[in-house]
């Protein structure tokens, strides 16, 4: 009896022994994923968080190199206005409002150079605006005017003879009518002269976005 006794007592410990194992797996899977969850969150948030900041880091660079290249472009912008409207100032110093007898042929000569000058800057003007199709007719025309202006007055100053003691009445008239025909082609450019530089001005402040106020809103 003894030996059944034991036999029994190993085989009902052998028949228990795996559900205490199972039990203890159980146990060990759980602690195992409540520990493992917490961690798996807290990772995933630090990197969404990483991810969100180097997003910004980013953006802000990017925002940045723009400001950077639109405030240089806006310097070159700027130094070429003022390179063309220096230009253009010289004009005024080579036509002024008034000249005297002797002084037509020099200051057409003298326009001519100007002209060709400002031009030039204008050609090599890469930062400035594109202007309208009809903006830049008229930049065209002026220099079309001032160019046949200077040729005219050229022309004009040598049709009146250097003495005019001792000519006939009708080489007078016509020393008149040349005189009278420079004189008109030197006060027709000094006029476009002043529109042109009023207008580059505008043209200027536009692309540079300067707001000029009006001086009643100033006063006001």
């Amino acid at each position: 009896m003894r030996a059944a006794e034991m036999i029994a007592l190993v085989v009902g410990a052998a028949q228990q022994t795996p559900i205490q194992i199972q039990c203890v797996q159980q146990t060990s899977t759980e602690s195992w994923v409540k520990w493992l969850l917490p961690t798996i969150v807290q990772t995933v948030v630090s990197l969404v968080s990483i991810t969100a900041g180097v997003s910004i880091a980013l953006w802000s660079f990017r925002e940045a190199s723009k400001k950077e290249h639109r405030a240089w472009v806006m310097d070159q912008k700027t130094a070429e206005w003022k390179g063309l409207l220096a230009r253009a100032a010289e004009m005024d110093n080579v036509i002024p409002p008034e000249l005297g007898e002797n002084q037509y042929e020099t200051a057409a000569k003298q326009l001519l150079s100007t002209t060709h000058e400002l031009q030039k800057a204008r050609a090599s003007s890469i930062f400035v605006a594109d202007l309208s199709k009809e903006t830049i007719a008229g930049f065209a025309l002026f220099l079309k005017n001032a160019t046949e202006a200077a040729e005219t007055i050229t022309k004009c100053k040598s049709e009146i003879p250097l003495i005019s003691f001792g000519l006939s009445e009708k080489d007078k008239a016509r020393a008149e009518d040349a005189s009278e025909r420079m004189k008109t082609a030197y006060g027709q450019i000094r006029g476009d002269y002043v529109k042109f530089i009023d207008w580059l001005r505008s043209e200027a402040q536009k692309d540079l976005e300067i707001a000029v106020r009006k001086v009643s809103d100033t006063q006001g």
